[in-house]
């Protein structure tokens, strides 16, 4: 018989990053009201708040950033990186550590709502609130 979670089960078991982003996803497709609710949830699980800004491309980039428009974003086709000078806000579900990406759950990019995940490729440098990536130098802002 499945039951319902309390909501301090639930908060338990959102401090397991990829159940949080499976439930922010959903609640998002359910609504705005729903995805408040589910905000409110993520936050008493202990994700912080915060704006993830690609500063510039790294000197050596893999990849050059591209051009909004032309990037396809999530796309395997690319032969850019997303476009230097953008915003993400969201929740921070995995802060930078070296080899492992920077995961966000995004509420807006550029000031305009856009729920999704924002995930950086692997971390290659940490140095305060910037980090950098085979690409890209990132600048996080806790809110």
């Amino acid at each position: 018989m499945n039951h319902e979670p309390s909501e301090p089960e639930l908060i338990q078991l959102l401090k397991s990053p990829p159940v949080a982003a499976q439930y922010f996803m959903a609640a998002v497709q359910g609504g705005w009201l729903l995805a408040v609710q589910a905000l409110r949830h993520l936050r008493q699980a202990g994700y912080p708040a915060v704006t993830v800004t690609k500063l510039r491309a790294c000197p050596e980039a893999a990849f050059p950033p591209g051009v909004w428009g032309v990037h396809l974003e999530g796309s395997s086709e690319n032969d850019t990186s997303l476009p230097a000078d953008y915003t993400v806000m969201g929740l921070m579900l995995q802060g930078p550590r070296i080899g492992g990406p920077v995961i966000v759950l995004r509420l807006c990019r550029n000031d305009a709502a856009l729920p999704g995940v924002f995930q950086s490729s692997a971390v290659t440098d940490v140095q305060g609130d910037t980090f950098q990536t085979a690409n890209s130098v990132y600048e996080i802002k806790y809110l």
